[in-house]
């Protein structure tokens, strides 16, 4: 699958937007808001990218700071 999402807020869009991203995560929209200036925490990668791929939609590990291994 070839990474269609460029950016934090891409991937927030992906999910419903803000507030569908603040329930999911059980936080208020503010720190959602801030997740789209300040980009994705490292901690939500797992279930974040789980979620984008049932929507059939993919991102690149380094939104959230995960290195990935070089070939």
């Amino acid at each position: 699958m070839i990474d269609d999402i460029k950016t934090a807020d891409e991937a927030i869009d992906a999910l419903g937007g803000t507030a569908a991203v603040a329930e999911i995560y059980g936080v208020d929209v503010r720190v959602v808001s801030n997740w789209r200036k300040r980009g994705l925490p490292p901690d939500t990668y797992l279930t974040f990218h789980q979620a984008l791929i049932e929507k059939g939609r993919s991102a690149p590990p380094k939104l959230w700071r995960q290195r990935s291994a070089k070939k």
